[in-house]
C-alpha cells in the first residue's frame, strides 16, 4: 500500500497537534510542515508566472515583496506599502508604483485570461479595464491567503 504524505502549512497549532496525533495512528501517513515564508514565496512567484508577469523587470519583484509585506502584516495600505518597499530596495516609491503597474499591464495583455477571469472575475472586468495596483496585490494576496487556509494537502507517496 502507498504511504500517504500530508502537507502541513498553516494553521492554529493546536489543530494541528490534534489532526497530527490523529493520523500518526494510522502507519501508511506522514505528516510534514512546510515552511510557510518558503511556501508563500513559491506560491506567489507561480501565480505570477501564470499570469504572465515575466521574472526578469523590477515590477515582478516588487509585486512579490508587496503581497509577502500584505499576507504578512495583513495591510494593504500602498503608499506605506510603496514606501517599505522602496526602503527593501533603495529606490524612491514612486518607482515601486510605476514599475507594479506596468507589471500589471503586461500581465492583463500577455497572461492567461482563464487564470486572470478565475482570479479576478468578481473584483474586476478584466475584458475592459486592468485593475489598480492596490487591486491587484490585494486580490492576489487574498488568493493566495484562500489557497493556504486549503493547504493541508494529501498526495500519495
Amino acid at each position: 500500500m502507498d504511504k500517504i504524505r500530508i502537507f502541513i502549512v498553516e494553521g492554529d497549532e493546536f489543530q494541528i497537534k490534534i489532526l497530527e496525533d490523529y493520523l500518526c495512528e494510522n502507519d501508511n501517513i506522514e505528516i510534514k510542515r512546510i515552511s510557510s515564508n518558503t511556501n508563500k514565496k513559491s506560491i506567489i512567484t507561480d501565480l505570477l508566472h501564470n499570469l504572465g508577469v515575466p521574472s526578469n523587470i523590477k515590477g515582478y519583484e516588487y509585486i512579490v515583496k508587496a503581497v509577502e509585506l500584505i499576507i504578512n502584516s495583513r495591510n494593504n495600505k500602498t503608499i506605506e506599502l510603496y514606501k517599505s518597499i522602496a526602503k527593501i530596495y533603495n529606490t524612491k516609491s514612486t518607482n515601486i508604483e510605476s514599475s507594479i503597474r506596468y507589471a500589471i499591464e503586461i500581465s492583463w495583455n500577455r497572461g492567461d485570461i482563464n487564470l486572470i477571469n478565475s482570479i479576478f472575475g468578481y473584483s474586476i472586468d478584466s475584458s475592459k479595464v486592468k485593475p489598480t495596483n492596490t487591486e491587484y496585490l490585494t486580490t492576489l494576496s487574498e488568493c493566495i491567503i484562500n489557497k493556504e487556509i486549503k493547504s493541508i494537502t494529501i498526495d500519495k507517496w
